[in-house]
């Protein structure tokens, strides 16, 4: 046996972005061999020494003698004479056949140094024997990988480089790990494991503190340029839209050389496929080469200003070294500068047919706004280009149907003046002489004010009313998204317009019919203090208070609404004002309930007494009257009020909002019995349009109501024999009669009623069947889940929430059909089952406001990540569960889980500590607690403490050996074999 020692030295490469470590060693004999042996041993090791130096200087050829020379020799007794280390010069031979790309004659070299050369019997070997071991065994299977992928042979190279990253590493070298780990994502992606690849690189992506910002850009190129072509728009998206800004923040010029290029070639890989949405994106993605041409500009710039100055140094130096210096410089500033120059011309090439692909894209999406800029700027940026009468026709027709007239206009007369001839003339002439006709529906003022104002340029004084009067006439044809878009223009072009004032005032008030409150106030605070004595100003101060109270801002609202009532005691606002001054009072909580009221009272009295304002104003103050006095329990008030309103207003369009809120006061003084048909009127009222939420409104109140004030027998009846004015009762309706019913007895005696209840949903089911398109969502969901939980009826449960998400997606009724869909997609064992569930879980921590079905979902997720094995995944979400403190559903089984996933990444000191911790805490939740006495003694058992295993089990078995359990059975099994077995140390 030869002794062997290999000080590890220098050879560094690089194939696949893997790292090649290359180690020089020398062989030598057993100090009693001499001679020719002596000399054998150098020759050995002369010859591993010319291999690496070959590879270094790129002699592979001559490497490849030398090392193949030793194979020969030696190969077949390599591993008796050497030992594991002969392995070295088979793993040389692979890397010099890589250098040469004979990938397939490499892998036939990793694999012998793999396969042949293990360490094995160094692990059994007495410390003093002299043989080394292989340390480039884990490196051979990461090259076999590697050449694998060159050979775009996907799968069975992600496979040897899922070997690599299982292996232990003891006797080797470091692997590149992380190289390894992005190769494999890419034999996913190529080999068809598109998602499981990109969720490896996502992962990686997403590793916090682990990779540079650079690698993290690196990463994504590979998503973009491997696994984004081969998988539709929104999954494409999602990551892009994910990593936009790790890609905005690189260095614009980085950006440019890096990015750019790759970008743009996915763009055309995509417009190849007209799939113009993903070039779009795409192109978003790229620095806009305008901005790089700035950034060489003003470098450019900055040279020359020192090359200036240099010369001036230089002109003033005398002879020698200093002004020697100083000529290299400025020769060497001045070679940069004319190596940056050609740059821009380059930029502005890029700039065109980046926006040339941008304008197509927008423009075959019918995205205009997107295709006019980048018209625009090609028509300004790029008037000698071969493509402009395009570029012309395409922005006219785009400013048109934006409704800018002015641009079309200019242009339009650029493409006639530039295109006297060409063939799409008349299409442009066409477009600018429709626009007169595209106006034709409007009213008269409308449609003379864009007649007289078609030939004059927006911004100039002659065409100030003109703009004027369009604004303000759809304005006052309450065609108000219009008018903000003419009003607002008028503000941009006119800043000193002859109609400011009731431009800003008509905005302002058309920001308030479109419900932009925000908005709305900013404009009229800003016309207030603009114009003081405008003789709108009454009507501006109403609008203003109004959008200040519906924002909250009491106190701004309060100021409005008192400046109104002392300044303009006649204007048509007061008795509507008063309204808005209670429900400030209100707002604010600051005021008495007799203060409150009497704004309300002031409002009637004005409707009333005085003839000022309009019906809906009293109807309104009733609504707030019946509100409030109910708030203060002022049974009688409410009474009054409603019992006037039932009299007088009852056909305003507060109706419902003062009948519903008079229930409770009706209930109290004894007229429940009118309160009740009230809401049977609504009920029968919306019963005939099923799918509204009027009728889920109106059934819920009159439920509620019903098992408030009667018994359950007497709800039953009163469901049972209701009084439908629709013959027979709408689906809808019928479904929430069944509801009310069901909900009666679950809410009186849910055990006496048991048989009763199944009934309820039997028929409920019944009804699905002929009419389910009709039923509620909330009828729906009880529906499924009486089935899902009640019968087991899985298939059944289902079908019910596949209708809802597909036909149905709206409302809370979602969240609880993708929590128990996921749930039972969870429960399947294949991986697209499984996937499906996290996705559905993950739908409702998105789009569903509702903090119960959020602990289901990170609990869902975390038991689906637990089932996948990915341990990584399930502990944080695992973390995230136990950060909510409120979240009471399974913290037994999340304590336990929690630890079950550090124990399964290797962090057994801290997973023990978690199971102690649970079987501590937990003892009553036998489930969890069993497992957690049982795998905390095997933690110890396996660290060789065989006596304080055994405690911990005595300890369990005190504690819970009464109770019948299969983890305590277990453990009484365990514990008997162990006490066997053990023998105390001496």
């Amino acid at each position: 046996m030869r002794k062997c020692t290999f000080p590890l030295a220098g050879a560094v490469s690089s194939f696949g972005g893997a790292v090649l470590i290359a180690a020089l060693f020398l062989l030598v004999p057993k100090p009693t061999v001499f001679g020719q042996g002596e000399n054998q041993a150098l020759d050995v090791a002369t010859a591993y020494d010319t291999g690496v130096r070959a590879m270094d200087n790129g002699k592979y050829d001559v490497g490849l003698n030398a090392v193949n020379d030793v194979i020969s020799q030696f190969g077949g007794s390599g591993m008796a004479e050497f030992g594991p280390v002969f392995g070295h010069f088979y793993y040389l031979q692979g890397m010099l056949l890589i250098k040469k790309k004979d990938y397939q004659s490499a892998i036939a070299s990793f694999k012998t140094c793999n396969e042949k050369y293990k360490n094995d019997v160094l692990m059994k070997a007495d410390k003093d024997d002299p043989r080394l071991p292989n340390r480039f065994r884990v490196q051979s299977l990461f090259q076999w990988a590697n050449c694998l992928m060159a050979l775009k042979q996907w799968k069975p190279a992600a496979q040897k480089y899922e070997e690599t990253l299982a292996q232990e590493q003891k006797y080797e070298p470091y692997i590149p790990r992380l190289q390894a780990q992005i190769n494999l994502a890419q034999c996913y992606i190529n080999g068809g494991q598109l998602d499981k690849g990109k969720d490896f690189l996502v992962k990686l992506i997403d590793s916090e503190g682990v990779l540079t910002d650079t690698m993290k850009r690196k990463l994504f190129m590979i998503l973009a340029n491997d696994w984004s072509p081969k998988v539709d728009f929104p999954q494409m998206r999602s990551i892009v839209h994910k990593y936009r800004d790790l890609m905005y923040h690189e260095a614009v010029v980085d950006r440019y050389r890096l990015r750019n290029p790759a970008f743009h070639g996915l763009a055309g890989q995509a417009i190849e496929k007209d799939d113009w949405i993903r070039a779009l994106l795409w192109y978003s993605m790229m620095v806009h080469p305008g901005d790089v041409s700035k950034y060489y500009a003003q470098r450019i710039a900055d040279l020359k200003g020192r090359v200036a100055a240099a010369e001036e140094q230089f002109n003033a130096a005398k002879p020698g070294e200093a002004k020697d210096r100083l000529g290299a410089y400025i020769e060497e500033t001045k070679k940069t500068i004319s190596e940056l120059e050609p740059e821009i011309p380059k930029q502005k090439d890029q700039l065109a047919a980046m926006l040339l692909g941008i304008g197509a894209g927008h423009y075959t999406l019918s995205s205009l706004s997107g295709a006019r800029s980048a018209y625009l700027e090609l028509a300004d940026q790029f008037p000698e280009h071969k493509q402009r009468a395009v570029i012309l026709h395409n922005l006219v027709v785009t400013s048109v149907n934006l409704s800018l007239w002015r641009e079309a206009y200019k242009y339009g007369m650029i493409f006639f003046d530039e295109f006297p001839k060409h063939e799409l003339k008349p299409s442009v002439a066409r477009v600018l002489v429709e626009v007169i006709f595209l106006q034709g529906e409007y009213q008269e003022a409308y449609d003379i004010s864009v007649e007289v104002r078609e030939d004059m340029q927006p911004g100039e004084e002659i065409r100030d009313i003109p703009d004027f009067v369009t604004g303000g006439s759809l304005y006052h044809l309450n065609r108000f998204e219009e008018a903000e878009f003419e009003l607002e223009a008028y503000v941009k072009n006119y800043p000193k317009g002859q109609r400011m004032e009731l431009i800003k005032f008509y905005l302002g008030a058309t920001k308030v019919n479109l419900f932009k409150w925000e908005e709305a106030a900013v404009r009229l605070d800003d016309f207030l203090d603009t114009y003081p004595s405008s003789e709108m100003r009454p009507t501006a101060l109403y609008l203003c208070g109004l959008s200040h109270l519906v924002l909250e801002n009491y106190a701004k609202a309060y100021a409005r609404i008192a400046e109104l009532q002392t300044r303009f005691p006649g204007a048509d606002e007061i008795p509507a004002s008063w309204n808005v001054k209670g429900d400030i009072l209100s707002g604010q909580g600051e005021k008495g309930y007799e203060e409150i009221m009497a704004c309300y009272i002031e409002a009637l009295r004005l409707v009333e007494e005085d003839k000022r304002g309009d019906e809906e104003v009293a109807g309104y103050s009733h609504r707030q009257m019946v509100t409030e006095a109910t708030d203060q329990q002022d049974w009688e008030e409410a009474g009054k009020r409603f019992d006037h309103f039932k009299e007088n207003y009852e056909q305003t369009s507060w109706r419902v909002d003062v009948n519903i809120a008079a229930i409770k006061p009706l209930a109290e003084l004894g007229r429940k019995e009118e309160a009740k048909a009230i809401l049977e009127g609504f009920v029968n009222e919306f019963g005939g349009k099923p799918g509204t939420s009027e009728l889920d409104e109106m059934f819920g109140a009159y439920s509620s109501f019903m098992q408030d004030n009667y018994t359950v027998e007497e709800v039953r009846a009163a469901m049972q024999n209701f009084p439908s004015e629709i013959k027979p009762p709408p689906a809808a309706l019928r479904a929430w009669l069944i509801m009310g019913e069901i909900e009666a007895m679950e809410a009186t005696d849910p055990e006496a009623y048991e048989d009763d209840i199944k009934q309820g949903f039997f028929k409920l089911n019944a009804l699905y069947e002929s009419n389910g398109n009709n039923l509620s969502n909330y009828t729906l969901v009880r529906l499924a889940r009486f089935n899902l939980r009640e019968l087991g009826n899985k298939d059944a449960a289902r079908k019910v929430y596949e209708f809802i998400l597909n036909e149905r997606p709206i409302g809370e009724a979602i969240g609880f059909a993708l929590i128990d869909t996921a749930k039972m997609d969870a429960e399947l064992d294949s991986p697209t089952n499984l996937q499906t569930a996290l996705e559905k879980f993950e739908r409702v921590l998105n789009e569903v406001d509702n903090p119960r079905l959020h602990e289901e979902a990170v609990l869902g997720k975390a038991r689906v990540y637990q089932k996948q094995g990915d341990w990584d995944a399930a502990q944080g979400q695992w973390e995230l569960y136990l950060e909510d403190s409120g979240w009471r559903l399974a913290r037994p089984e999340a304590n336990y889980s929690y630890a079950k996933a550090m124990d399964e990444k290797g962090n057994k000191p801290e997973a023990l500590k978690l199971y102690v911790n649970v079987y501590a805490n937990f003892p009553g939740h036998l489930d969890w607690s069993t497992k957690a006495y049982i795998r905390s003694a095997e933690i110890l058992k396996e660290r060789g403490k065989d006596l304080d295993a055994l405690k911990v089990l005595q300890d369990m078995l005190k504690r819970m050996g009464h109770l019948e359990h299969p983890g305590v059975e277990e453990a009484k099994q365990l514990f008997t074999k162990w006490r066997a077995a053990y023998t105390p140390e001496a």
